[in-house]
């Protein structure tokens, strides 16, 4: 399939796309970005995605140069002109071109990849998944900027190990995954850590939905809470409701997906269908 996609005001085909090689996106990895895709042909939380995107612009100083409604028609757009129903998009701003290597002329780039809707192997969500940890502490964590450079780093570690992310720790405590953000439960409580992390979407809506299930606390998450935790799963737009039964090799409750997991992961699939 030949995939188009936005870049400053047009959509292209991926092929014949470019930015500028002194862009200081590409320079010095100083730019914003957001993912988001589509299920049963219907954005999922946009608004929420296009807020997300505009506090991580304006933390580095950045502007978003779409409205939201626009912003919608642009992925309508994107989608029709690549003939498909379902969808990622990667939606990435940058101040644009530098002559020094820090300062820029407001002339900001953005853009828009269209990617197939990424899916994990259905066996993850039976059987769970792996997370190996790290300790490492992303810089300016609420913003979803272009600095993966740890999480890069250190995918051939975590490929190798057959984990499906790389989970941060901080001075004995528990933050967030590379690309997800982490929950634990410990009897009839869920539990997930409420600062140093990026506010997830699909995390917004867990726990939404989880607090008419048991009892729900945003706070602080120790690594002795992690290890001795009935339960844990992960979120993510590219990830759902995932279940990890094992971290650093170690299994988590039983090493089988946990009954709170189970039942969240089903109200969230509902959810999602009926969105």
């Amino acid at each position: 399939m030949k995939k188009y996609i936005y870049l400053n005001d047009r959509i292209v085909s991926l092929d014949k796309a470019a930015i500028f090689a002194n862009d200081l996106g590409l320079l010095r990895g100083f730019g914003v970005m957001d993912f988001l895709r589509t299920f049963n042909g219907k954005l999922f939380h946009l608004p929420d995605h296009y807020k997300r995107f505009c506090s991580s612009a304006k933390m580095l100083g950045l502007r978003v140069p779409v409205k939201e409604e626009e912003l919608a028609k642009i992925l309508s757009h994107l989608l029709a002109k690549n003939k498909v129903r379902d969808a990622s998009f990667r939606l990435i701003l940058t101040p644009g071109r530098t002559d020094n290597g820090l300062d820029h002329n407001g002339l900001q780039t953005f853009f828009i990849l269209t990617e197939d809707p990424y899916n994990l192997p259905d066996k993850m969500f039976i059987a769970g998944a792996s997370l190996i940890t790290s300790e490492y502490e992303r810089i300016l964590p609420e913003s979803k900027h272009l600095n993966y450079l740890w999480a890069v780093k250190m995918y051939p570690v975590r490929k190798k190990k057959e984990a499906v992310d790389l989970l941060y720790l901080k001075d004995g405590k528990v933050t967030e995954c590379a690309t997800s953000n982490i929950f634990i439960v410990k009897k009839d409580r869920l539990i997930t850590p409420k600062k140093g992390i990026l506010p997830g979407i699909t995390r917004k809506v867990v726990l939404d939905l989880s607090k008419k299930l048991l009892q729900v606390k945003e706070s602080e998450v120790t690594e002795r809470e992690l290890w001795l935790a009935d339960e844990v799963f992960i979120t993510a737009t590219s990830k759902s409701v995932l279940p990890i039964t094992k971290i650093d090799g170690k299994k988590i409750g039983g090493g089988q997906p946990g009954p709170w997991t189970k039942k969240i992961m089903t109200v969230f699939d509902e959810y999602k269908k009926n969105y």
